[in-house]
């Protein structure tokens, strides 16, 4: 009884400090953790009853109203821990209600059982017993097992896999140390220290799914954020982070290359043939820019009709990828529009040392001058045309 004792309260001591440090941690909701500090008092409560029923089995015979009190709340208290640890994953839920109804149900058998010894009872010299419907709290007890194991596997179906398994291996030693006790009995008192070690496993195991899955969307969320619906280019707010980050630097690398681009005659496609037609376009641009520059660096849709490509790519490639830019242009055809033009200008660091802001000023600058010259040339064609 004494080595018994001592792994009762060793355990009610590792959960009591496991719940303190479930409350003094931040990422934990308040809901959680209140459901956790109940879960725990419902395994604490069940891990004393057991101890006392097996304290005062055999006990002088004025106990035996006092231990059939305390083995109808080991039977209570034990399966409805399957209800709290469902209630920590799906609360709310249909299992839970249906979790629900089930320990309200044990309930009043047990208490049933008092008096008639239905399930146990402890006779005149105050020795339990199993009694007739034992089986039917077994199989209880067996469902609110299967029903927690169901409940963490469906928490866990949008995880990978390794979650699943660890979930079943978790409840596997479980099952093995509440086994070896309903097996040979006697010394052998394992379900107190199973459960506790289980519930601690598992509590920690679902904490660390949750913190995984708030990391993966808020990435997803990043990734959104970061991504340009029109085109699917980068968008203008991973841009604005990315001027930071090379703001910060000292220097930029020599062969570090802003190029600003902008498609010509988009708001006149706008007004004549529609947004949609205007889109077209602007997807079109953002499809070549992806074909001649990603393999060099990234590429920006800023706003409406402007792009950007900052790219880390020496003089020979920089040229090879301008004149594949301007064949993929010629080969571009839409379905609401036949071609394509767009205007750039390019600066590298090594010719203009200085701030990312000051190379793409250099750069826009070159595009403005090329987009003049586009506008000047088209206008002289349209006069020699009606001349």
């Amino acid at each position: 009884m004494g080595y018994y004792t001592a792994v009762i309260f060793l355990s009610c001591a590792t959960l009591s400090m496991f719940a303190k440090l479930v409350h003094d941690n931040q990422q934990i909701d308040g809901k959680t953790k209140t459901n956790f500090f109940r879960t725990s008092l419902v395994i604490i409560i069940a891990m004393l009853a057991e101890w006392g029923g097996v304290a005062l089995n055999g006990a002088p015979s004025w106990t035996v109203p006092l231990h059939t009190v305390i083995k109808a709340a080991d039977y209570v208290f034990t399966p409805l821990l399957g209800l709290e640890l469902v209630s920590l994953v799906m609360p709310d839920s249909r299992l839970q209600n249906y979790l629900k109804y089930l320990m309200v149900g044990n309930v009043l058998v047990e208490i049933l059982s008092i008096f008639n010894g239905c399930v146990f009872y402890v006779d005149a010299q105050n020795i339990y017993h199993h009694g007739p419907l034992f089986p039917i709290y077994m199989l209880t007890f067996v469902l609110a097992l299967f029903s927690v194991l169901w409940a963490y596997l469906k928490a866990f179906r949008d995880s990978s896999n390794s979650y699943d398994i660890s979930t079943v291996y978790i409840m596997l030693v479980t099952a093995v140390g509440i086994g070896l006790q309903m097996y040979f009995g006697g010394d052998m008192r394992t379900i107190c220290l199973a459960i506790t070690n289980g519930t601690i496993l598992l509590f920690t195991h679902y904490q660390a799914f949750c913190l995984f899955k708030k990391e993966m969307d808020l990435s997803e969320k990043q990734k959104l954020l970061e991504t340009d619906v029109i085109t699917g280019l980068k968008s203008r707010f991973a841009y604005s982070n990315v001027l930071d980050k090379y703001e910060n630097l000292d220097k930029l690398p020599d062969n570090f290359t802003a190029m600003v681009f902008d498609v010509n005659g988009l708001k006149r496609v706008n007004d004549s043939l529609g947004h949609k037609a205007g889109d077209e376009l602007v997807q079109g641009a953002g499809e070549c820019l992806r074909k001649a520059f990603s393999d060099y660096g990234e590429c920006y849709h800023i706003s409406g009709d402007e792009f950007v490509a900052l790219l880390e790519v020496e003089p020979e490639s920089l040229d090879e990828a301008l004149i594949g830019f301007n064949d993929i242009l010629a080969s571009w055809k839409g379905e609401h529009i036949d071609s394509i033009s767009v205007s750039a200008g390019y600066a590298v660091a090594k010719d203009h040392p200085g701030s990312i802001n000051n190379l793409i000023s250099v750069a826009d600058e070159m595009m403005y001058e090329n987009k003049r010259s586009y506008y000047s040339k088209k206008e002289n064609c349209r006069r020699k045309n009606t001349g």
